[in-house]
C-alpha cells in the first residue's frame, strides 16, 4: 500500500539502477518533460472509471485536457526520446476508449476485454 509521488521513483532507480519503475500520470501535461525527470520504464494514464457520472465527467476533462496539450504529439515525443519508455493506457473495456487510445498512438492498453481489443487491432491492421 504504497502511494508517492515522482520521488520514490528517483529513490528507487538510485538505489538500485535496474530496477524497472512505471509513472501513473493523473494530469498528462507534459509527458517528455516527467520522462525526463523521472526516467520511468513505462508511463500510464487515464481517466477514472466508477462511479458512472464520475467516469463521464473524468472522460470530458480528460479529452479536453488532451486535446489542449496535444497529448499525441506528447506521446511521440517520448517515444522519440529512444528511452525505450512505454506508454500506457487504462483501464479500458469499451471499444470507443481503445480506440481513441489507439490512435493516440499508446504501446498498449490495460483491459479486461483482451479478444476485443485483440479484434480492434486486427480490423485496424494495426501491429
Amino acid at each position: 500500500m504504497i502511494e508517492s509521488d515522482g520521488k520514490l521513483l528517483l529513490l528507487a532507480k538510485e538505489i538500485c539502477p535496474k530496477v524497472k519503475t512505471q509513472l501513473i500520470v493523473t494530469w498528462p501535461a507534459n509527458l517528455p518533460k516527467l520522462a525526463e525527470k523521472y526516467q520511468p520504464d513505462a508511463m500510464s494514464f487515464g481517466w477514472l472509471q466508477e462511479p458512472a457520472y464520475v467516469s463521464f465527467i473524468s472522460k470530458a476533462l480528460f479529452k479536453a485536457n488532451a486535446k489542449r496539450v496535444n497529448l499525441k504529439k506528447q506521446i511521440e515525443e517520448v517515444k522519440l526520446q529512444g528511452k525505450g519508455i512505454k506508454v500506457w493506457a487504462g483501464i479500458f473495456n469499451e471499444p470507443e476508449d481503445m480506440l481513441y487510445y489507439m490512435d493516440l498512438g499508446v504501446d498498449g492498453i490495460f483491459t479486461d476485454n483482451p479478444k476485443l481489443l485483440f479484434d480492434l487491432i486486427e480490423n485496424k491492421k494495426i501491429p
